[in-house]
């Protein structure tokens, strides 16, 4: 495992890990088509939206919580399938637990809630049932946009995470 994994791997419980691998692997439109370097864009991409929330100064946990759980999620990817050690994603995965730190906000509830999101955002029914990529992505969020979206999913998350979570 490359050094800049073991820091993910020291900060998620082993049951957070499971719960992204399982949910990587029975998308199989994720799955047919990621790449090591479409994962790491990614992520990168994720750190930069991190920062502007931040820099927005919207005071809306969910939203930092929610890139922190992007970037974590993509990390754990990256090395799943093979990524070599790389400084940018490894900066995007240092920066992201600081502010963990910094707040006291659990990056492993970031990385379930990225789970639980997931479930709904992506659903497993579109994700494997043989659209392309960009079909299954846009069936799977306008459904999500309009069955519940983000707000409705952060009040669920903030009356239920706790539950969710076991703590």
């Amino acid at each position: 495992m490359p050094v800049e994994n073991q820091r993910i791997v020291g900060v998620l419980r082993p049951e957070v890990q499971k719960q992204v691998m399982r949910q990587l692997d029975g998308n199989a439109t994720w799955k047919n088509n990621d790449t090591r370097r479409s994962v790491k864009e990614r992520a990168i991409e994720e750190y930069y939206e991190l920062i502007e929330e931040i820099d927005l100064d919207r005071n809306i946990a969910f939203l930092v919580a929610s890139e922190i759980g992007d970037i974590l999620y993509l990390a754990l990817k990256y090395y799943e399938i093979g990524g070599e050690p790389d400084t940018d994603l490894n900066f995007a995965v240092e920066e992201a637990l600081a502010i963990c730190e910094i707040t006291g906000i659990d990056p492993n509830h970031c990385c379930l809630m990225k789970c639980l999101r997931n479930d709904y955002k992506y659903a497993p029914l579109i994700q494997n049932n043989g659209f392309n990529m960009e079909e299954a992505a846009t069936l799977s969020k306008t459904m999500y946009a309009q069955i519940m979206g983000d707000p409705a999913f952060s009040h669920a998350w903030l009356a239920f995470g706790e539950q969710i979570t076991h703590d």
